[in-house]
Formats: structure tokens, sequence, C-alpha cells
């Protein structure tokens, strides 16, 4: 019986789809991004103390990939019906250092600035 010869072509392909480490980087973070809007839309969905409460349990990765997310007018969604103190940490933990700013400055934060 006569064996068939491998076929090149897979070999080429796969070759050719494996990941390197800067596609694999790409790769993640397109999948985080997803994740995070996904999760950004469930969270819009609670009220206002739940969602608070969840994004305090979330990991600092998974709370930068929120505040990527709420990038570009959905922060104000986000927020909405949150107590003041409640905008102000969550403002807080993704941009520190605009709300030292607007502290020394002595002006009220803008949720918009997310």
């Amino acid at each position: 019986m006569l064996s068939r010869p491998p076929d090149n072509r897979a070999a080429g392909v796969s070759a050719e789809m494996k990941p390197t480490p800067g596609r694999d980087a790409e790769a993640r973070n397109r999948e985080d991004r997803l994740y995070a809007d996904l999760k950004v839309q469930q969270l819009i969905d609670l009220p206002p103390d739940q969602r608070f409460k969840q994004v305090l349990e979330m990991s600092q990765q998974e709370q930068r990939a929120l505040a990527d997310s709420l990038r570009g007018g959905k922060g104000q969604e986000f927020l909405e019906g949150m107590d003041p103190k409640q905008k102000e940490t969550l403002l807080a933990m993704s941009a520190p250092l605009m709300i030292v700013g607007e502290r020394t400055r002595g002006s009220q934060v803008d949720a918009s600035n997310l």
C-alpha cells in the first residue's frame, strides 16, 4: 500500500498562522476590550449602588479595561444615578491625576472627562 506524501500546503498555512508575541498581545487586547464592552452594558443595566459595588470588586486590570470602555460618552450613562461620592470615587480610580488637579483648583469633577 502506498502512503500519501505529506501535505506541505497545510504546514505552510500553519506556519503563517503561528502567533507571534505581537499578534498575541493584539488579540488579547481586542478580547479584553470586547469583554469590557460587554461588562459595561451588563453593569449599566444594574441599579447604581450595585454597579458601584461591582466596580469596586473588580481587579485593577478589569477596572482599567472598564475605564477604557467608558471613554467616548458612555461614562455619563454609567455614572447616572450614582451619588457624588460614588462618582468621584470611580473617577479617581480611572484618572487619579485628573482628580488631584481638579481638587487643587477647587472645582467640581466633570464625569464627561472619563
